[in-house]
């Protein structure tokens, strides 16, 4: 009797969802000596998904960047019982510091609607924003379930206009007490609480409630109220 081969995983959803709602990951930077040098960092995403990270001149993997720019994030998603039955997502690339003004406004803003107490030391003299351009992405989706992908794969188009529009279009969510996104939060099965929108992109909306986050797909009618063409994820 032949057995039938099991069909590929295919985690390319689960893959942008990870990209999209981790805020904490693993920074991998090579040292001087060879060696890799793993600490921990907060993140946020670019349209397109890039990661964004804000990084200390004073610490030794932004030392390490500036020596060598090869780097990978481990983002994992965590939970009750084995670690190593949740899903998380390995991305390998380069870093390259922004220093452009308008850029670094750009990033300055999506950093920190992610990670508001970050404000307290982000225009600190020693701190950048930092950019990394992703080679390729491993997903361990858990036990027997992994898949590579290029960034080509996990990609999201950016959207014209969104820069301009997006702090209104975020602050028209919030408000009325941020009944849109909890509301948002509790269809896409997430525990209750007070949730806000934090960004927005072509894919999807992404949501916070203290330490916690959620990706949602974008609110009906939200692209046409803005004059945005966008897809769903």
């Amino acid at each position: 009797m032949t057995e039938t081969a099991p069909a590929p995983y295919d985690g390319l959803d689960e893959a942008k969802t990870l990209l999209r709602s981790i805020r904490a990951a693993t920074l991998a930077t090579l040292q001087p000596d060879g060696f890799p040098l793993a600490t921990l960092t907060t993140l946020a995403t670019d349209y397109d998904g890039s990661p964004i990270l804000l990084l200390s001149q004073l610490a030794a993997h932004t030392k390490n960047l500036d020596a060598d720019s090869r780097c990978a994030l481990l983002l994992a998603q965590g939970g009750k019982g084995d670690p190593l039955a949740h899903p998380r997502l390995s991305l390998v690339g380069v870093a390259c510091k922004v220093t452009d003004a308008a850029a670094r406004k750009h990033l300055r803003r999506r950093f920190l609607n992610r990670n508001p107490k970050a404000a307290l030391y982000a225009d600190f003299g020693d701190f950048a924003f930092w950019r990394m351009d992703i080679a390729q992405a491993h997903l361990n989706g858990g036990f027997a379930k992994a898949a590579n992908y290029s960034f080509a794969q996990i990609r999201t188009n950016p959207v014209d206009g969104l820069n301009e529009v997006e702090n209104q279009l975020l602050a028209d969510l919030n408000a009325d007490n941020a009944r849109q996104p909890r509301a948002l939060a509790l269809a896409a099965g997430e525990a209750d609480g007070p949730w806000r929108a934090t960004g927005l992109d072509g894919g999807g909306l992404d949501l916070a409630c203290g330490d916690r986050t959620a990706r949602t797909h974008l609110p009906e009618g939200l692209a046409h109220l803005s004059g945005l063409k966008m897809t769903k994820r």
